[in-house]
């Protein structure tokens, strides 16, 4: 049974206090792209583990499912089928796997930190961490909506499809179809949200960065990670330009679920309550028992 009480706190030393408002001034777009908080926008710190309709502890166990699913199947990819060795790490495929994983254990673990001690929000509000799970969640929901289009309409045509009766099949299946399942999951149970168009900057630098150690991958090895980053391929002509725009399309279409989501779903009671409380003026204490 879930329920959320409130208190109004305003003390006599707060009441006495009349604080003055200078007018905002908007930082220039340079100045912007280096705070961290121009990416938290539109992100309270307490969404990171709370849930629209699921209580803190169904959300924590949610949350444990999925963080031990993509753990099990991660090293099962790497560690048991893998037949590259650390080359395996030059796929975008399996680094953004790896960006899912670690979203996964971190949501997870600020889950059961919240489940510990609702009142005590201290961890998830910890800028460093609040604005690593923004970072992750953004490129994560992005990168899975561009691997799994990319493999069943390019790739898996032209190398196959390994059976899912082998070891190798069921891994396939869980890195470039179930990945977009676990983050449709993390979309549906939590109150996370990309609540700025800025988030396009770090999922637009993971790309580039990607690209880089794709070109030096090449350099080193004279191998091409995919045939379609080859120049002299003629499937590159229209291939760089797809995947380029393929990150901002699916940022949108990500971003646009996340508000249809909200719209049907509605937002968390904590996320309710604080709203109401910053609307009246007077901060408000919440209390959550799962």
């Amino acid at each position: 049974m879930t329920a959320a009480t409130t208190t109004d706190i305003e003390t006599p030393a707060a009441a006495a206090v009349t604080t003055t408002t200078a007018p905002a001034t908007a930082k220039p777009w340079h100045a912007r792209v280096r705070d961290s908080a121009t990416y938290r926008a539109g992100q309270p710190a307490y969404d990171l583990v709370t849930s629209p309709w699921m209580s803190a502890r169904m959300l924590l166990a949610v949350r444990v499912v999925l963080a031990l699913w993509m753990a099990t199947w991660w090293t099962i990819e790497v560690f048991v089928t893998n037949g590259s060795g650390i080359a395996i790490f030059s796929y975008f495929t399996v680094l953004s796997y790896s960006g899912i994983l670690i979203l996964s254990v971190t949501l997870a673990f600020l889950s059961y930190a919240y489940s510990r001690d609702p009142e005590a929000q201290a961890l998830a509000s910890a800028t460093g961490v609040h604005t690593a799970v923004t970072y992750l969640f953004a490129t994560a929901s992005t990168n899975c909506l561009i691997v799994s289009p990319v493999y069943w309409l390019f790739l898996a045509p032209q190398y196959g499809v390994p059976s899912i009766q082998t070891a190798d099949g069921l891994t396939n299946l869980s890195v470039h179809a179930l990945n977009v399942a676990v983050m449709l999951i993390h979309w549906l149970t939590s109150s996370l949200v990309i609540g700025t168009w800025w988030l396009l900057v770090p999922v637009i630098t993971t790309g580039v960065l990607y690209l880089i150690w794709a070109l030096m991958w090449h350099a080193i090895n004279g191998k091409w990670v995919y045939g379609f980053l080859n120049p002299a391929d003629k499937s590159s002509t229209y291939m760089y330009p797809a995947v380029i725009a393929a990150f901002f399309i699916m940022f949108a279409v990500v971003k646009g679920l996340l508000v249809l989501r909200t719209r049907v779903l509605g937002v968390s009671s904590v996320h309710a309550v604080r709203t109401q409380g910053q609307q009246s003026g007077k901060p408000a204490a919440v209390v959550v028992v799962a």
